[in-house]
């Protein structure tokens, strides 16, 4: 059967092995010749191809496998008849050898054997490995049921394996994502409309795969409509979902797009016809309203098939999907192939870019936006220019990667936005518990902020600790950096040691009002000598982190808007006269070098927790009557210790103090032991005090036995360990 184009002239070739009337193989076969000239405007896109599937009309396909036809009784004639010649055999084929190709596979050991047939002996292995293959093609058998049905299988089926084969070669990966999501869609099941979501971040190829997908299986229903940019196409057009479907609807049946007019327009039912829909980008809660109306009204027909493309898994929730599809990032060895098609158009690295190679792949992470976006930006550039271009990456992303991903930033509202900044900046890698703590304090909504940013594919959670994809930590650092992409005293939050340096060395005098959160958490090995007395002109700070940070110089004062601070080894001797933190909710200062932390009464009602533990220069607690709200204090191995300011016993919300291995402790206040909330006083190692007071209705408790208490109290104790990042 012929087919021409203007650009190309084909040839497709259907075999059919039958048995019996010759008319009705000879209907059967134009037939299906006519099928497929009417899908030629479908097949002329695609390069040429061999496709093989067997058809067999009226005739056992286990017998054409096993050889017991009527060719093998022509084969055992051969064998009984040593007059009969090879050419006279072909030609009861037709002179066609390949006729005998399904039923001669038990006799062909048998033909070589003979002299005759011995210049066919290449013919015979050709036929040998031919049948070894059709063996494991499925076939299609017309001996039952209506060949109309099975004509239509056999087209679809081929254009199938056409759209299968439609994998460009740079397209790493996508054939086994497209069979997961073939997987969950379920296209054998017609008794309802089914719907499947793709969610994941920007980027990761949620838009591609669905064309893929789409291109796969439209063929296998009446009518289809890939709506890309969903969001965009409903506000810029203004019309119906409906409308908009029929502007963009494919069909093989020009007369399917009329009915659809009819019925979509009296919102009557297709009946019996197939829908393939798919809705790439949705993101706008108001725009589903129209995704439910079309899948709980009637007018899909039973079979029919939705996709709905997301960065926001709640979309798909709030559409009630079947089935929901997260595509993964891309693995180390199909990242190496997919950058080297764009970066070399080669499958391996060109030699002497192997390192930098290595290098872009560890920054893009198996993102494929990302190596596909530097792969083709790198291209035909030397080695130094990659390595230059690197390193202007980690400061200044690329912006066309940045603009994808900074959708889903846009989207969010203004305090979520700050959890998202503050999550990328300084806390990828930690403790979810220890992250949600730290953003109450600072005024966030950390429950439901955390909620959305998992829900639009901004972060996930793994084993207790927050995880977030580093071209995202990326353009969040950006966009703190943006306006003023080298100019550190401009930013609103600091993780960088070299920035927070910078920052620090400017003069006391010189106000730095826009950093209002400064993170910075070094190694032991790592310890940098900081200027304490610039923290004095950072007059909006909210957040403060120091681990294993050293500082010269003193500390005069510091902003009185922080909420949370957490300073390990704190140089000074006590906190700034005039630090009177309002909104203050946890000051964790342990192993610092405090003696007295603050002379007087402090009016500090939103504090919560105190903790000193391991300064082992504190003498004395000061008087806490300004603080009536703390409900933690923790002076574990404070061993300088030597008495509690009596302001302790009036705090009627405490419900932990740990005393641990305060050796030197040698009093409390009794009514101490009167505090109704009180929950947890750990006294442990406390050896001169042990030997003074009378304990009840506390029991004594030693080392040994505190750790050995019911679940309760365990639970308790851990609290008054201290935390640890």
């Amino acid at each position: 059967m012929e087919k021409g184009s203007r650009s190309t002239n084909k040839q497709i070739n259907v075999y059919v092995s039958s048995r019996g009337d010759e008319v009705d193989v000879y209907e059967f076969t134009n037939r299906l010749c006519a099928a497929f000239e009417s899908e030629i405007h479908w097949i002329s896109r695609f390069p040429e191809f061999l496709i093989v599937i067997p058809i067999f009309y009226s005739i056992d396909p286990i017998k054409v496998v096993k050889g017991f036809d009527t060719i093998w009784n022509v084969a055992k004639r051969l064998r009984n008849d040593k007059k009969l010649t090879a050419e006279d055999m072909l030609r009861i084929y037709h002179d066609d050898p390949n006729e005998a190709l399904f039923s001669i596979q038990p006799t062909i050991d048998d033909l070589m054997r003979l002299q005759c047939f011995s210049k066919y002996i290449g013919r015979f292995q050709e036929w040998r490995y031919a049948i070894q293959k059709v063996v494991d093609l499925p076939g299609w058998d017309v001996r039952h049921g209506q060949s109309s049905r099975v004509i239509k299988g056999i087209t679809n089926e081929v254009l199938t394996q056409l759209h299968q084969r439609d994998f460009p070669f740079e397209m790493v990966g996508m054939q086994s994502r497209v069979a997961e999501v073939k997987r969950l869609l379920n296209l054998g099941l017609d008794d309802k409309v089914g719907i499947v979501g793709i969610c994941g971040m920007g980027g990761i190829g949620k838009s591609t795969l669905a064309q893929v997908l789409y291109r796969s299986i439209s063929c296998c229903f009446d009518a289809s409509c890939f709506l890309e940019h969903m969001n965009e196409a409903l506000t810029q057009d203004g019309g119906s979902l409906q409308e908009i479907l029929l502007q963009n609807l494919e069909t093989r049946d020009p007369d399917v797009r009329s009915i659809l007019k009819g019925m979509f327009s009296t919102h009557r039912s297709v009946g019996h016809h197939k829908f393939l829909l798919v809705l790439d980008g949705a993101g706008f809660e108001q725009n589903l309203e129209a995704v439910n109306l079309i899948r709980k009204s009637n007018w899909f027909g039973r079979g029919s098939r939705i996709i709905i493309t997301t960065r926001d898994e709640r979309v798909l929730q709030l559409c009630e999907v079947d089935a929901i599809y997260k595509p993964k990032l891309l693995s180390e060895d199909e990242a190496l192939q997919l950058f080297c098609v764009k970066a070399f158009s080669h499958n391996c690295p060109v030699r002497g870019y192997e390192e930098m190679t290595h290098s872009v792949l560890e920054y893009a992470n198996g993102l494929p936006l990302a190596i596909v976006t530097l792969g083709s930006s790198l291209c035909q550039k030397s080695v130094q220019e990659w390595r230059s271009a690197l390193a202007q990456l980690k400061r200044i992303p690329n912006r066309q990667i940045t603009e994808v991903l900074k959708k889903s930033f846009d989207e969010l509202d203004q305090m979520n936005k700050e959890i998202f900044l503050d999550i990328a900046c300084f806390f990828t890698g930690m403790k979810i518990d220890w992250v949600k703590e730290i953003l109450l304090c600072c005024g966030f909504s950390a429950e439901s902020g955390i909620e959305v940013l998992i829900e639009k594919s901004l972060m996930s959670i793994s084993n207790h600790k927050i995880e977030m994809h580093n071209m995202l930590q990326e353009m969040g650092r950006h966009i703190v950096r943006q306006e003023f992409p080298y100019e550190p005293t401009e930013w609103n939050r600091l993780w960088l040691l070299d920035d927070i340096d910078y920052v620090m060395q400017q003069d006391e005098s010189m106000a730095v009002e826009r950093v209002e959160a400064i993170v910075l958490i070094l190694e032991d090995s790592k310890r940098a000598a900081l200027r304490i007395e610039a923290l004095s002109g950072l007059s909006n700070l909210r957040l403060l982190i120091f681990h294993n940070v050293s500082f010269s110089g003193t500390l005069h004062c510091i902003s009185n808007k922080l909420r949370y601070v957490w300073w390990h080894q704190y140089p000074c001797t006590s906190l700034p006269s005039s630090f009177e933190p309002y909104a203050l909710v946890e000051l964790i200062l342990p192993d610092s070098k405090i003696e007295d932390i603050w002379e007087g009464r402090k009016t500090l009602p939103n504090l919560k927790i105190l903790n000193l533990s391991g300064s082992k220069n504190l003498v004395k607690m000061p008087d806490f009557g300004g603080a009536r709200n703390l409900e933690s204090l923790d002076l574990e191995a404070c061993t300088g210790l030597l008495q509690l300011h009596p302001s302790i016993a009036e705090i009627s919300k405490l419900k932990l103090l740990n005393l641990r291995s305060c050796s030197n402790l040698a009093s409390i206040p009794n009514a101490l032991f009167c505090l109704n909330n009180l929950e947890m006083l750990n006294l442990a190692c406390c050896s001169k005090l042990a030997h003074c007071l009378n304990f009840s209705p506390f029991e004594v408790l030693d080392e040994n036995e505190v750790t050995q208490q019911q679940p309760f109290s365990c639970k308790r104790q851990k609290l008054c360990k201290r935390k640890s990042i």
